[in-house]
């Protein structure tokens, strides 16, 4: 599996945008790409930084949603036009350890 992070900062007046983007926009649209898992997203209060973590099945289907003009681009686009801030995206390996 593989785990593409992306953080933000998200002052507390933009909660609702931000929640509001997530269920109606982003969560269907990532909800299309084949091989999507799932979303979390993580605040913290104190600071406003913002934490998303997609999970993706494999390498394709994490690399597909990265392509030129797709959700990737879109969803940073539209998380920087909501907080006015930047985003940083990472890619990693996912290892579940139980």
């Amino acid at each position: 599996m593989k785990a593409r992070m992306m953080s933000f900062k998200v002052p507390s007046e933009k909660l609702e945008d931000i929640d509001n983007a997530y269920l109606t926009s982003f969560l269907p649209e990532m909800e299309k790409h084949e091989g999507f898992a799932f979303v979390l997203v993580f605040r913290n209060e104190d600071t406003n930084e913002t934490f998303e973590v997609s999970i993706w099945n494999d390498e394709d289907a994490l690399r597909e949603s990265e392509r030129e003009g797709g959700l990737l681009e879109w969803k940073r686009e539209t998380l920087e036009n909501i907080t006015g801030s930047a985003t940083a995206k990472e890619n990693y390996e996912l290892r579940l350890i139980s």
